[in-house]
């Protein structure tokens, strides 16, 4: 009894201990619990820290996330919205947001994330833009990292899907139900091929007794209809610059034949800069895309003015690339 109580005395406020620390202990971490580690930097006005727990899990594992970001003491740093998912992940908590200021003087502010996946298979770490904002001015800079490629395994003992199973013998009438129904689909197909030329002749035939428009017009007239919409005056600027945006991009990619949709902003603005024919354009474009994405990603409030600057760079755009026949 005596040995049972000094052991109650010793070694139950040591494990009481222990277990507060281990509890205390912050979620983030240092750059040892992280097996991906990526820095994107601008000399000394930003750097934009991700960081990924793992890029292997099983589908009971959780994954941390953390994005860090050092600004400059002029600057600051807009994060990217992320939801209650992310690619095929869930989020399942958010850490406190931490602001710090480091030696120099910059701000260094981090947020993390704790991802589960669902099902076993092929997950991504999407790429993350940060924008950097300087006092009085529109916009500065930003920051875009790569995707991270994440596999989640099964946790499932692998023999269970190595068993050799016989396959199932169907009923013998199945086989002449499949015979029939076979027939029957290369009817339906054969039908559908002569229903779909049809069409085909008759959109040609649309298209000849009518003229099609140039693809800057369209893009003119889109302007203009979505002018008229009013949705700045209406206050849905979020609306409204993700039209403009788009309207200008399908306006690039069926005139000078660059695939902006399906791509990140840098990415347009690199092929852009590659190209004979809109490398002379790319800071004027640069200047209208970025102002797009201020408010579409990182939920910036524009003015009004802020949005007559954009319909006029756009505006500019159009006129700058308007084609010889179309009549400006």
């Amino acid at each position: 009894m005596k040995l049972y109580r000094r052991i109650s005395i010793y070694i139950l406020p040591a494990i009481l201990v222990f277990t507060i620390v281990s509890c205390g202990r912050s979620r983030i971490g240092n750059g040892s619990d992280f097996e991906i580690v990526k820095e994107y930097n601008r000399g000394i006005q930003g750097t934009f820290t991700v960081k990924v727990s793992s890029v292997r899990l099983s589908t009971v594992d959780e994954l941390s996330l953390v994005l860090e970001v050092k600004a400059a003491e002029q600057l600051s740093a807009v994060f990217p919205e992320i939801g209650d998912s992310l690619d095929e992940f869930r989020v399942v908590d958010r850490g406190r947001e931490i602001r710090r200021l480091d030696r120099e003087r910059n701000l260094v502010t981090t947020r993390s994330y704790t991802l589960e996946p669902f099902l076993s298979g092929d997950y991504v770490i999407p790429q993350f833009e940060i924008f950097f904002l300087e006092q009085e001015k529109d916009f500065s800079f930003s920051l875009t990292s790569e995707s991270i490629a994440v596999e989640v395994v099964s946790v499932l003992p692998p023999q269970l899907g190595e068993q050799d199973i016989e396959e199932i013998r169907g009923p013998i009438g199945l086989q002449k139900r499949m015979v029939l129904w076979t027939g029957i689909g290369g009817i339906l197909l054969a039908a559908s091929g002569v229903g779909l030329l049809y069409a085909r002749r008759r959109l040609r035939v649309f298209h000849s007794e009518g003229k099609a428009l140039h693809p800057w017009e369209k893009a003119w007239n889109e302007l203009d209809s979505l002018l008229a919409m009013k949705l700045i005056e209406n206050g849905r600027y979020r609306e409204f610059y993700d039209r403009i945006s788009d309207l200008a991009r399908r306006y690039v990619e069926l005139s000078f034949r660059i695939r902006a949709p399906e791509q990140t902003t840098e990415e347009f603005l690199q092929q852009v800069r590659e190209s004979k024919a809109l490398a002379e354009f790319a800071p004027l474009l640069e200047e209208f895309l970025f102002s797009c994405d201020l408010v579409k990603f990182a939920r910036y409030r524009p003015r009004v003015e802020d949005a007559q600057k954009t319909v006029h760079t756009c505006e500019k755009f159009l006129m700058k690339t308007a084609p010889k026949e179309v009549d400006v």
